[in-house]
């Protein structure tokens, strides 16, 4: 079962945390207000998952978002209201 700690503590120990589990594997969840937010785990762990989830992303590229389509759009959207959009860089 992976260990749960809030952000705040992760912050305090992110390097003790990150080569614990380089050293011994494992997961650590990390919760905001309670609810997992991200996961620490090796790169070997993460080409299981996009294995098993058949993504094809590089073992130590995997990111799962958990968010309804329709409420991410909205976001941007609204983020572009306030913001503007990206300026596009010059082309090469």
């Amino acid at each position: 079962m992976p260990q749960r700690i809030g952000i705040s503590e992760v912050r305090r120990r992110l390097p003790d945390l990150v080569h614990r589990i380089a050293r011994e594997g494992g997961r650590v969840d990390v919760t905001h207000r309670g609810v997992v937010v991200a996961s620490l785990v090796r790169p070997p762990e993460l080409t299981e998952v996009s294995a098993a989830h058949g993504s094809g992303l590089p073992s130590a590229l995997c990111i799962q978002l958990h968010v309804d389509a329709g409420s991410m759009i909205d976001e941007v959207r609204a983020l572009r209201t306030r913001v503007g959009r990206p300026r596009q860089l010059p082309k090469k």
